[in-house]
């Protein structure tokens, strides 16, 4: 995936979602997402997005995570790509938590305390993230942010 990490000394960021400031603590990590691949824009009354009901490979895909993912985001927005549905946030989150608690090899073992606890929290969000509606909504009531 098009996920960048990166170390940093800030202890926290602050970032603006609708009008809306969060400071968040790093824990000495940066992360950006930078996959756009399927993504859709909307400017000045015009969408731009790609139309995935006519690519059947898509949703028969197997053998990956990702292509669950495409078939449960069909399911919920009825095969209509050009609409905004923000659980589709969700279910990407859920996919990048599902990679790195499985699938992602760490230099340090799993029995360095560190670790441990990000481990902990990273399952503790794998098990809640899908319950949000949306990933504003995460943010603003989820405990993983705080």
């Amino acid at each position: 995936g098009n996920v960048l990490v990166r170390k940093t000394s800030l202890k926290e960021v602050a970032v603006t979602l609708n009008g809306e400031v969060y400071v968040l603590p790093t824990q000495g990590i940066l992360v950006n997402i930078i996959d756009y691949t399927f993504s859709r824009l909307e400017r000045d009354g015009l969408t731009v997005f790609c139309d995935l009901s006519t690519d059947e490979e898509v949703f028969q895909g197997g053998g990956d995570y990702q292509f669950d993912i495409y078939r449960r985001m069909r399911e919920e927005n009825a095969n209509n790509w050009a609409d905004y549905f923000p659980h589709s946030n969700i279910l990407w989150l859920h996919y990048l938590a599902d990679k790195l608690l499985k699938e992602v090899t760490y230099k340090k073992k799993a029995t360095s305390s560190s670790l441990k606890h990000v481990q902990k929290q990273l399952r503790m969000f794998s098990a809640n993230v899908l319950n949000f509606k949306s990933a504003t909504e995460l943010l603003k009531l989820g405990t993983f942010f705080q």
